[in-house]
């Protein structure tokens, strides 16, 4: 790593003024990437959240540890720009006000600069004048009322390049999701990566306008407006007149849900509600009249659209029920209505939490259900992308083919037991290939340092490369031998590392029908036993035990002979 001598310079603390009492705050800052190995010199800014200002704190690093005295009443914590051993870093924590009592432990990862290069998709022009650019984690539009906005950029836009004096302040750090419209144009999310960084170009479309009119109320006062598309639930709206229209601008095309509902806080009551589809370039209006009767119940129900250039492939839907646990319920049939848009319906369904798991694009969608105020769930896949992973040897850096891997995409939100999908090794391109939709995906792989071990990697269009390294399966396969021939393996039996004998290396277990295939994390001599659970009509076999010799180099073979039980 560079001298210390290179760091370069950070802006001055925007430091309040000093309190009588103070809150001792210290920790320890490692690399993410080497955890053993501790900054020698460097500071790091302390981004504070106070109930009505923020504050930012200059620290100083020596050998990794850093402390400092802060004005009390702190929110949270998070980290701003860190320069360690001569190198722009960041840090993703967000630290509570109930973790300062204790060692606050950061992982910094080195910065690299994203590229923005934003384009009408109409035209392909690149807008180098008017564009808008926003820090926020919402999902449907942007929250623009946090100060994150800046306005007057052009394309190309670098990120991070803050400047407390010009557009983007520090105090953006540590938002992953940015949005950027230009005149015209809808909002566009960008979910950035800063240990990645490079060049994106990212596509606006022309925008559409929705105006919604509240009636059929005396009051306004407590009236909260609620925008959601599909899975995705956007930020409530005050500020409502009854009779009114509310201009909502900057929305991408597509089909949208209204809400009216009274009072603010986590549970307003809905009043009414109505689907609204607004199209690029035009203006849509409705009217909310929360003195009409309540809809009837309406099925669950949605749309499918694949892109044209998946081809002719066949898919199928896959619906949980997310609220009180998981619970698959139904595979529902898709119609044709376009060459690339299907319709499914699920039928009536109790109100809750769905995840929706499309095959064979491995792709979920999660929302939430209501029968009274059903809308009609939207499920887009994105187009098609060449993935090809190469697993290598964390040692040697050699490439590694006889491990298993497997993938989904878009992972879902929360625990819902999906079944990843294998990939066999293509031997021509020297690794585990196959088609993804464009987003992130997450790849599941053996490592046997690591028995369960996923990967969140992102594809883009086109051909994708991703090497992991990983610490290969010293791998044995054991086959069953009865009166003298090799039989399938017996159902219901398994080998475990026998007591005593390095039974901390035995790592996986991998099924087959003709054989077992056992994994260890290094080289040597191992004692199995074969056990098995018994089934009415199935065979028993008396506990067997197998001395085997794994060898980093080839799959050992071995054969054990089974023994009937009396």
């Amino acid at each position: 790593m560079a001298a210390c001598a290179s760091a370069p310079e950070v802006a001055s603390p925007l430091q309040a003024p000093a309190e009588p009492e103070s809150l001792a705050l210290h920790g320890i800052v490692r690399w993410a990437d080497e955890p053993a190995q501790l900054p020698a010199c460097g500071e790091l800014h302390l981004v504070l959240s106070y109930p009505e200002r923020t504050t930012i704190y200059t620290v100083e690093v020596s050998d990794g540890m850093w402390s400092t005295d802060v004005a009390p009443g702190v929110l949270e914590a998070r980290l701003g720009r860190l320069a360690l051993d001569g190198i722009e870093a960041y840090c993703e924590a967000v630290v509570p006000a109930s973790a300062f009592g204790t060692p606050i432990e950061l992982a910094a990862q080195p910065t690299q600069r994203n590229v923005l290069r934003v384009r009408s998709r109409a035209t392909g022009r690149e807008l180098t004048a008017d564009l808008e650019l926003v820090a926020s984690d919402a999902a449907v539009l942007p929250d623009t009322s946090t100060g994150l906005h800046a306005k007057g950029l052009g394309s190309p836009i670098v990120l991070p390049e803050f400047d407390e004096d010009g557009p983007l302040p520090e105090r953006w750090y540590g938002h992953q999701t940015w949005w950027v419209r230009g005149p015209r144009y809808a909002w566009t999310p960008i979910d950035l990566d800063h240990a990645a960084g490079g060049e994106r170009v990212v596509e606006l479309e022309l925008a559409g306008v929705l105006l919604v009119t509240p009636s059929g109320v005396e009051s306004a006062s407590d009236l909260e407006l609620h925008l959601s598309r599909g899975p995705k639930r956007g930020l409530p709206r005050a500020g409502l007149a009854v009779g009114e229209p509310l201009a909502i601008e900057g929305l991408a095309a597509g089909l949208y849900r209204v809400a009216l509902a009274r009072g603010t806080g986590p549970e307003p009551v809905e009043l009414c509600a109505s689907l609204a589809r607004v199209e690029a370039g035009q203006v849509a209006e409705i009217v909310l009249d929360a003195s009409r009767p309540a809809p009837p119940p309406e099925p669950l129900h949605g749309s499918l659209r694949i892109p044209a250039e998946w081809g002719d492939v066949a898919h199928s839907i896959e619906l949980s029920f997310l609220s009180n646990g998981f619970r698959k319920f139904g595979r529902p049939a898709t119609v044709p209505k376009e060459p690339t848009l299907w319709s499914w319906d699920a039928g009536m369904q109790p109100p809750g939490r769905y995840l929706a798991f499309v095959r064979p694009f491995q792709w979920s969608f999660t929302f939430d259900y209501n029968p009274v105020m059903a809308t009609d769930f939207e499920l887009v896949i994105p187009p098609p992308a060449q993935v090809c992973v190469r697993l290598l040897d964390r040692v040697t850096k050699e490439p590694i083919s006889d491990e298993d891997l497997s993938w989904y995409g878009m992972p879902p939100p929360q625990a819902s037991s999906i079944t990843p999908e294998p990939v066999p090794f293509n031997a021509q391109r020297g690794g585990f290939c196959f088609t993804a939709p464009v987003g992130d995906i997450v790849l599941c792989l053996a490592d046997a340092e690591q028995p369960f071990r996923f990967e969140t990697a992102r594809v883009a269009a086109g051909s994708n490369t991703i090497e992991v390294a990983c610490a290969p399966y010293v791998r044995v396969r054991v086959f069953a031998v009865l009166d003298g021939a090799r039989v399938p393996w017996p159902e219901g039996a398994f080998l475990r590392a026998a007591e005593g004998d390095s039974a901390t290396h035995f790592r996986r277990w991998f099924p087959r029908t003709d054989c077992a295939e056992v994994g260890f994390d290094a080289p040597g001599s191992y004692q199995l036993q074969l056990e098995q659970f018994g089934f009415d009509g199935i065979p028993n076999y008396e506990p067997t035990s197998l001395r085997v010799e794994a060898a980093r180099d080839g799959v050992a073979e071995f054969e054990l002979t089974l023994k009937r039980k009396p």
